[in-house]
């Protein structure tokens, strides 16, 4: 084969390799958009309630801009408006940009980005800004949970916890029971799942009975060994106490 032709094929190669990516660029896109549209109808219901509290007198141009453009669900336009306020210090339009960057509303979704503006507008005493950075630290858990990154998950779970998220700390007690990142031990999932049933977390209870179960049942099989051994041995109460414990295990 000549040179020529050599070249023709590396060529048509290159060509067709560039015209995959960008298939797939725009299927990529295409699947943003989607999933945005929905995540974004989901989120208007909360987007309305603060547009209901908002004092026009004491609000920039551009937070305001940024807010007509949401009511009338132009996110990718609304975005620069909300993020000139936030970077000229408005407190709300940091927390929204947060919000904006949570949901992917306009934007790629970044958590990480959701984080910074949270954690600036708690600075700024924003009294929604605390749980949110908890919502947030929680979600970057679970993320890096399902990518089995434990020691990045046990982090932002701990300190979504410490923030006062109840989910973090049956997240944290699921680590100790499974062993993900950390020593497997039951007795740290049961403090755990304890301390978020006692806060109202309802799926903590149905951890808190099957954990106190079968500790329970180990123990009990742990004593039956030593009184089978005491049987053997000829002590004359192990029989006793080995019917009872067969009766309690079934």
């Amino acid at each position: 084969m000549t040179v020529f032709f050599k070249n023709i094929l590396k060529c048509a190669f290159i060509l067709s390799l560039i015209a995959r990516i960008e298939i797939l660029d725009v299927q990529a896109m295409e699947a943003d958009k989607a999933e945005t549209k929905v995540t974004c109808k989901q989120t208007m219901a909360d987007y309305k309630k603060w547009f209901q509290k908002l004092d026009e007198k004491l609000t920039p141009a551009d937070y305001m801009k940024g807010v007509a453009l949401i009511k009338e669900r132009e996110y990718g336009k609304a975005f620069p408006w909300i993020r000139n306020a936030a970077y000229k210090g408005h407190v709300d339009a940091q927390y929204m940009l947060g919000t904006i960057y949570y949901d992917g509303c306009g934007v790629l979704k970044c958590l990480f980005h959701a984080l910074t503006w949270f954690e600036q507008a708690q600075r700024k005493g924003h009294r929604k800004a605390t749980y949110a950075i908890a919502i947030t630290q929680f979600s970057l858990g679970k993320s890096f949970l399902a990518a089995h990154d434990y020691d990045q998950a046990l982090l932002y779970f701990k300190k979504a916890g410490e923030k006062g998220h109840v989910k973090s700390l049956y997240y944290i007690g699921r680590m100790y029971e499974k062993g993900l990142g950390v020593p497997q031990s039951d007795h740290n999932a049961l403090e755990l799942f304890e301390e978020a049933m006692a806060k109202g977390y309802r799926k903590a209870q149905k951890k808190v009975s099957k954990l106190q179960h079968d500790m329970a049942t180990a123990h009990l099989n742990i004593t039956l060994q030593w009184f089978l051994k005491a049987k053997k041995n000829g002590n004359p109460d192990a029989k006793v106490k080995i019917k009872k414990i067969l009766e309690i295990l079934g």
